[in-house]
């Protein structure tokens, strides 16, 4: 279950332009689409990550939280990926093919009141991003975040739409480029669990 072209979503998620279901922080119902998008030939990097899915895949969808698999195979696919879910009436979360999170951070995130967040996770032993640029008056916001286990709302999407299609490197500073040039005060709600990356350090 979960897989591509497996996956039954429930019938709102394919509805486009649904207004009644777009973010409301009074609102003690969420669903989320999990995106997890994986890159062949990496199976050292994603293998933890695939793990971590099928074991609890089942308890995710207790929370409503539905998770569609991909494989990644095109310079363009992971932006395809994201834009086909993209305007969905539903939260969308993201979780990049070599992060691990813990079960308590997803669903964090999802009944998280703020329609923008992001959680910290590892690169070389140090925390690296998701957070960027954190506000220095408080580090519960950053200005900019790392792609890897983040959450957004429908009406924030629909607001600051992907960037010009492009190959998946540095999609992440792509789209926070995007937003700041049309916002520039806005901000990332910073969860700050560390989880774990596994992602070699940059050399």
């Amino acid at each position: 279950m979960g897989h591509a072209g497996s996956v039954t979503l429930p019938k709102r998620f394919l509805l486009e332009g649904c207004d009644n279901c777009l973010f409301d922080p009074y609102n003690s119902i969420r669903d989320a689409i999990l995106l997890a998008g994986r890159a062949p030939g990496l199976e050292h990097r994603t293998r933890e990550t695939s793990e971590w899915l099928d074991q609890f895949e089942p308890e995710l969808e207790k929370h409503r939280i539905y998770v569609i698999r991909r494989d990644l195979t095109t310079p363009t696919a992971y932006q395809e990926f994201l834009a086909e879910y993209w305007d969905k009436p539903t939260f969308l979360i993201n979780l990049e093919h070599d992060v691990v999170p813990t079960l308590n951070a997803v669903i964090r995130l999802l009944n998280c009141p703020w329609p923008a967040c992001t959680q910290a996770y590892e690169l070389g032993g140090h925390v690296f991003t998701g957070p960027i640029h954190p506000d220095l008056k408080d580090p519960n916001w950053c200005d900019m975040t790392g792609f890897g286990l983040m959450k957004l709302a429908p009406l924030t999407r629909r607001q600051h739409p992907l960037p010009p299609m492009g190959t998946w490197e540095h999609l992440d500073y792509r789209y926070m480029y995007s937003i700041r040039k049309t916002e520039a005060c806005f901000k990332w709600h910073t969860h700050p669990e560390i989880i774990k990356h596994n992602h070699p350090p940059e050399t």
